[in-house]
């Protein structure tokens, strides 16, 4: 199994201060090195939980968001290639066709995705990135 370092500092060779263009022929290279590379759909946002005081903080979080927004927040949990206690989560806010990329940001953050994940996601936001919410993740080689 991979180790969530790899995975981490493989995005930020991918990704880290680049203009739209080359973020997409990265992407590219990434798949073709056998990461597979999930990006967020216009209602979606995607978490990488690196602990199990990181899920935890997920599972409060969430569920208080879905009360202050009187909305269902729905989301799919998967283990990560490395092994729990790390997780990806996918999810959506009911009503919401779209997210800003910002607010996606501060969504991921609020409900304990990893860190150095969004931290790139600010800097892929502030070179106006068509997407900052990507998660790579380790393929089956």
């Amino acid at each position: 199994m991979g180790n969530i370092l790899d995975e981490l500092s493989s995005h930020d060779q991918y990704m880290n201060g680049l203009d739209n263009d080359q973020q997409k022929l990265n992407v590219e290279e990434a798949r073709s090195n056998g990461f597979i590379i999930y990006e967020a759909k216009p209602n979606e946002f995607i978490l990488d939980l690196d602990s199990e005081e990181a899920f935890q903080l997920f599972r409060t979080n969430v569920t208080a968001l879905a009360e202050d927004l009187d909305k269902e927040i729905t989301y799919n949990i998967y283990p990560s290639k490395s092994g729990l206690p790390h997780r990806h989560v996918i999810g959506v806010i009911e009503g919401y066709r779209y997210i800003s990329q910002d607010l996606k940001l501060a969504i991921q953050l609020l409900l304990g995705s990893d860190p150095s994940k969004e931290r790139l996601s600010i800097v892929r936001s502030l070179n106006h990135h068509d997407n900052i919410s990507l998660l790579f993740m380790k393929g089956n080689n």
